[in-house]
């Protein structure tokens, strides 16, 4: 009886296979580590094996087939591959003609018959042979659309099992993927565990120094025949290639074959690949994106990969190197699996792309190109993961984790980490990402209620941060329809955060001891009395730089103040400008240097009077903003220094003052005086232009109205409106250069697109006691104005 062995064979498994030809190899002096632990394994004695199995897993692209292939043709050679053992060929024909149908049987039942009881029935083979099974991970089976792929890949594990237990001459090389269901697999068979080495070939290899090696080879090759001069590359150029390939032999096979393309110019081509946008018309990494295309679509649930891909993605965004050093014995995967308390098989099928252990210092990704990939959708398709789209959901989900956590009296040290990620991850979305990503977060279902549950510790976050969550709060109304409802909420989250910001402070400033108590409440009071205390806060000068320090008995003010948490994280300032005016500047200086976070509370008696703190009064901060502003005004924004944001200070140190001021008379003739002067810079308007329109005052005088409104400041908050209706009108007026003031002045005012300002002129006493917010009670009206601040209540 002769046999059709085609339909039951599969000939391209073969090393040596027509189909496999050219087969993929180790490019020469490359994973030279791994090849000599593998070819030592298999050269052992079979009396000296104590593993009969050797796993060799990788993330995908990163050469496990050519390992694979080189060590078939090196075991080969010295005779032990197990390829062909002809002393089988008359028992298995024996049992296919008595049993034809046995090639239709199961595969346990064809390996029992046709593997195990033939090799029983020859003469023992004196040395192991090595069995080489690559790519388990891609085997789908008969009928992978009846069957699950992985049960198959998990029926081959079991057939291993089969063939070690029953002692046979024979051991087994196994490449493939460490997907879940293939360590899964292994570890539900105890006898094969134990007989099993694992071979992480991330650990033992030289990644960048294998791509660097084949690299360097492949394109002095490609130089060479082309006739180009040196050097080609460049070094930066190679280095970049390296980093993008991140030890991943599929990126740099990619590129090669790209550049080596005989019908383009390798100069061209290695262009394009440089370059952080693809050609239109063809893509150069289709390989490297067909492979990503194809483990991500392997997943049933598509929705669930995106938001996995996606916050991962995200963590890399909002987590910056700083922030990893707080958790660095975590992987990002690890800790965004547990805030985002994923199902159990969310990851399943993407172990070959993300890296579930490791270090926080890493990417969660294996490939360095996976994020250029997720964002460019014409590489990405379905799975498109813009900059930042998913950061609101990881925040959020932080957000909905810290919650659970802070009021679980049970929480134990071991949750330490996740909670210091979930808290970084939550204060740089709303400080550090831009106000767009900000909002979408605070929009996020069951943000804002979510925020009356929080409490937030001292030393999980600071009390910047809590200051910067408020200001994000209040600007987010300006990305969306506000009903009375919702402006109540965001009152009640500010009266909230204050809480929280005034704890955290005040436990700081208790924590000092008696002399440092002392220093600093009398640096704060002299600061509180200028410009007439500016004498007794002289200015010094850095030897050798444009930097000016304030001092105060010889102690450097800015460096107090960082110390004590309310200074700005400056200890001195680039004054350089102002070579003849170093008193009149202090006011100014102060400001810069000293938080306004704390300002805001020491000038809301009912934040800081029990305290004994609230020393800033209202006479006192006007004389801050007129004499600030008055330095300012013979030089305009041309105070744009490029070591010290101007613009930037010009808004949070000087405009920020006006939401506890109820006088608008007493300073706005002088910011009246400030913008007049600024239009007749002798630079011209096209200098001003860049610095008085700028982007963050734009922010800083939406603030400042939506702060004196918050703070029930009806007066500042109504004369603010004028003054900005006033600005409008009058650079409309002027013949030259008003179209770009009387744009910036329409955005702060919302045309067409904001009706929080019009709701509040219409009725401003009304506007805020409809959303529960109390109206503001000055100093003078309390009568505490310049008079001494309460006795401090602090600890000496």
């Amino acid at each position: 009886m002769s046999l059709d062995w085609d339909q039951y064979t599969a000939p391209g498994a073969a090393h040596d296979s027509h189909e496999r030809f050219p087969p993929p190899q180790c490019h020469p002096a490359t994973r030279e580590r791994a090849l000599r632990i593998i070819i030592a394994w298999a050269k052992l004695p079979r009396s000296e094996r104590l593993k009969r199995v050797l796993w060799l897993h990788a993330p995908a692209g990163m050469g496990k087939s050519a390992i694979a292939q080189t060590i078939a043709e090196q075991c080969e050679e010295l005779a032990q591959l197990c390829d062909s053992i002809p002393e089988l060929v008359p028992h298995i024909e024996a049992v296919i003609r008595s049993s034809p149908a046995i090639l239709t049987k199961s595969l346990p039942l064809q390996l029992k018959r046709m593997v195990i009881d033939p090799l029983s029935k020859i003469p023992l083979i004196d040395e192991d042979q090595v069995v080489i099974i690559d790519g388990l991970d891609e085997c789908l089976g008969p009928k992978p659309d009846r069957v699950d792929p992985s049960e198959e890949q998990q029926l081959v594990l079991k057939l291993i099992d089969t063939l070690v237990s029953s002692d046979l001459p024979l051991s087994f090389l196994v490449c493939c993927r460490a997907e879940s269901w293939i360590q899964d697999g292994f570890k539900s068979l105890p006898d094969l565990w134990r007989c099993t080495e694992v071979l992480k070939l991330c650990q033992h290899s030289d990644m960048d120094s294998d791509i660097e090696t084949y690299f360097r080879t492949e394109f002095e090759r490609i130089r060479e025949k082309s006739a180009l001069p040196l050097p080609w590359p460049s070094q930066d150029e190679l280095g970049d290639l390296i980093r993008k390939a991140s030890g991943q032999f599929i990126y740099a096979s990619t590129v090669i074959r790209y550049v080596d393309d005989p019908w383009n110019t390798p100069t061209d081509r290695l262009n394009v690949v440089l370059s952080s946008q693809l050609p239109a018309d063809h893509n150069p990494l289709e390989a490297l994106d067909n492979l990503y295309l194809t483990i991500l679509n392997r997943s049933p649930k598509r929705s669930l990969t995106m938001e996995v891909v996606g916050c991962l993605k995200s963590s890399t965004e909002v987590i910056y190197s700083w922030d990893t050093r707080c958790f660095p014995n975590r992987s990002l995967a690890y800790l965004v699996d547990v805030v985002c308390k994923w199902p159990r098989h969310a990851l399943r099928g993407l172990h070959s792309l993300i890296r579930i252990n490791g270090t926080a210092y890493q990417s969660p990704f294996f490939h360095g190109t996976f994020t250029q990939f997720l964002e460019d959708p014409t590489r990405s398709k379905q799975f498109h993961a813009p900059l930042d789209q998913h950061t609101p959901l990881l925040a959020s989900k932080c957000l909905s984790y810290l919650v659970t956590r802070s009021i679980d009296s049970n929480s134990s040290s071991d949750i330490f980490d996740t909670m210091t990620f979930a808290s970084r991850v939550w204060d740089n979305a709303l400080t550090l990402r831009g106000p767009v990503v900000a909002a979408a977060t605070l929009r996020s279902p069951g943000v804002l209620d979510a925020l009356l549950s929080r409490t937030f510790p001292l030393g999980m976050v600071s009390t910047e941060t809590l200051h910067k969550k408020k200001i994000n709060l209040v600007l987010e109304l300006q990305h969306s329809e506000c009903s009375e409802m919702t402006l109540s909420e965001v009152a009640r989250h500010n009266s909230h955060l204050d809480a929280q910001f005034d704890q955290n402070l005040l436990t700081r400033l208790e924590g000092l001891q008696g002399p440092e108590q002392t220093l600093f409440r009398r640096i704060i009071d002299v600061i509180f009395q200028l410009p007439s205390s500016a004498e007794q806060l002289p200015p010094g000068s850095e030897i050798f730089t444009r930097w000016t320090c304030l001092y105060f008995e010889g102690y450097n003010v800015g460096d107090v103040l960082i110390s004590t948490g309310v200074g700005t994280g400056h200890r001195c300032v680039a004054l350089g400008v102002w070579p003849d005016m170093r008193l009149e500047v202090v006011p100014l200086q102060a400001l810069i240097l000293l938080r306004h976070s704390f300002i805001e509370f020491m000038a809301t008696k009912n934040r800081s009077g029990p305290s004994g703190w609230h020393i800033a009064h209202e006479s006192q901060l006007e004389n801050l903003f007129i004499a600030s502003l008055t330095s300012l005004l013979p030089h305009g924004f041309r105070l744009h220094d490029p070591v010290l944001d101007w613009t930037s200070w010009f808004g949070r140190s000087i405009l920020a003052l006006l939401p506890f001021i109820t006088r608008p008379e007493s300073v706005l003739s002088t910011l009246k005086s400030f913008y007049d002067n600024c239009r007749t810079l002798r630079d011209g308007p096209k200098k001003v232009k860049s610095l008085i329109y700028d982007h963050v005052i734009l922010l800083t005088w939406e603030y400042t109205i939506l702060r004196s409104i918050f703070n029930g400041n009806v007066t500042m908050a109504s004369a603010l409106l004028d003054f900005v209706h006033d600005r409008f009108r009058s650079a409309n007026a002027l013949k030259e250069g008003g179209r770009e003031e009387a744009k910036f002045w329409a955005e702060v005012i919302g045309r067409g697109k904001w009706p929080l300002f019009e709701d509040f002129k219409q009725d401003p006493t009304g506007f805020i006691a409809r959303i529960g917010i109390p109206r503001y009670i000055s100093c003078a009206e309390d009568g505490c104005d310049n008079s001494p601040g309460c006795e401090m209540n602090l600890q000496h």
